[in-house]
C-alpha cells in the first residue's frame, strides 16, 4: 500500500508554477495580438471613412461647380451659404455647419431647409474662393492637421473662353494662294511644292516616279 501511494503522487509546486506562467504568456500575447488587430482595424476604418467623405464631397461640389451658371448663381442670395450655384435652374446652397460637435457639409436647395451631405470635417472656416469661373475648394478632414485643396473649373468659362485662331489661309496652317494645305506650291494643295514655278512637270527620273503628263 505505502508502495502504491508512493508511485500516484501528483505535480509539485514549481511545476504547476511553471505551467501557470506558460499558460499566462501564451494567453497575454494573444490577446495583445487580438488587441493590435482591432487598433489596426479602427484605423483602416477611420481612414476609409475620411477617404469616402473627401471623396463623396469633391464630387457633388465639382460637378455642381463644372454645370452651374455662374450668371444665374449671383441671383441665389436667398440663403446665407459659404458657396451659391445655380444649376438646372436650382439655387444650390452649401455650407459646412457644426452640430453638436459633429462637423458636416450640407445642402440646401431653392431655400427648402438644409439636408447634411457627408460629415467627417474638422471646423466650419470658409472652404472656397471662386474668380472667374476657377473655384478652390479646402477642407480639412477631422483628426488631420492639414488643409485638402483642390481646385474645379466651371465647363462654361473654360469652354467659352477658348478660341481657335485662324489666318485666313483655310485651315490656319498653310502658305498657298488659296491656302488649302499649302506650304510652298503655287496652288497650296498639298503643300509639298511638287510645281514651284508653275510651268510643265519635269519629266526626269523613273517612269513610276514621273507625274501626270509626261
Amino acid at each position: 500500500m505505502k508502495q502504491t501511494m508512493r508511485h500516484s503522487k501528483g505535480f509539485s509546486l514549481v511545476e504547476l508554477m511553471v505551467a501557470l506562467l506558460i499558460g499566462l504568456i501564451i494567453i497575454l500575447g494573444a490577446g495583445q495580438l487580438f488587441f493590435t488587430g482591432f487598433q489596426n482595424f479602427k484605423k483602416i476604418e477611420e481612414l476609409s471613412d475620411k477617404q469616402a467623405a473627401m471623396t463623396f464631397s469633391a464630387d457633388v461640389l465639382v460637378r455642381d461647380i463644372r454645370r452651374a451658371d455662374l450668371v444665374k448663381s449671383e441671383s441665389c442670395s436667398a440663403v446665407a451659404a459659404q458657396l451659391s450655384l445655380s444649376v438646372d435652374d436650382e439655387c444650390r446652397y452649401y455650407e459646412l455647419h457644426d452640430s453638436d460637435g459633429v462637423i458636416s457639409l450640407r445642402l440646401n436647395i431653392d431655400g427648402d431647409g438644409w439636408q447634411p451631405v457627408v460629415d467627417g470635417f474638422e471646423n466650419t472656416s470658409q472652404f472656397q474662393s471662386y474668380e472667374d469661373g476657377f473655384f478652390t475648394i479646402t477642407f480639412r478632414l477631422k483628426g488631420e492637421l492639414e488643409d485638402i485643396v483642390f481646385n474645379a473649373m466651371n465647363r462654361t468659362i473654360a469652354v467659352g473662353g477658348g478660341s481657335i485662331a485662324d489666318d485666313g489661309n483655310g485651315n490656319g496652317n498653310g502658305n498657298g494662294n488659296d491656302g488649302n494645305d499649302g506650304n510652298d506650291g503655287n496652288d497650296g494643295n498639298d503643300g509639298n511644292g511638287d510645281n514651284p514655278g508653275g510651268g510643265p512637270p519635269s519629266c526626269t527620273g523613273p517612269p513610276w516616279s514621273r507625274p501626270p503628263g509626261c
